[in-house]
């Protein structure tokens, strides 16, 4: 028998993108979704995963023709200033789907570093 493991973060990503759309993405719905685990809030990622978002805004600005010029990552990533609505809440840091796929990966592999297999298995297969 095969244990599978539910990975939270990236199922809240999925059901933002099937709703939403992956043009904004909660990061903190994402983190509440993983029960908030302690140091890995999407600030603190943000500062972890800077060469990730230097890179991918440099990506962008190559798609858009302006490789010259300096790539802006904090383009990547917005506070939602508009009023709560579930998920999201004001005050969250977002992004888009691609951004947040990574972070929401992160956290779900810190996840299941820190519990056993079996403790969560919530399907078998």
């Amino acid at each position: 028998m095969r244990i599978k493991t539910v990975s939270w973060a990236r199922l809240a990503l999925k059901q933002q993108v099937e709703i939403f759309g992956g043009d904004q993405v909660s990061l903190d719905s994402l983190w509440r979704a993983a029960e908030s685990p302690e140091g890995q809030d999407p600030r603190t990622w943000s500062e972890l995963a800077a060469p990730l978002l230097s890179g991918f805004a440099s990506y962008l600005g190559n798609l858009d023709g302006s490789a010259r010029r300096s790539a802006d990552p904090s383009r990547l990533l917005w506070i939602w200033d508009d009023d709560s609505k579930d998920p999201w809440r004001t005050g969250d840091l977002m992004a888009d789907e691609f951004i947040a796929w990574a972070y929401a990966t992160y956290l779900d592999t810190h996840f299941e570093r820190q519990t056993s297999p079996t403790a969560n298995s919530l399907v078998c297969s």
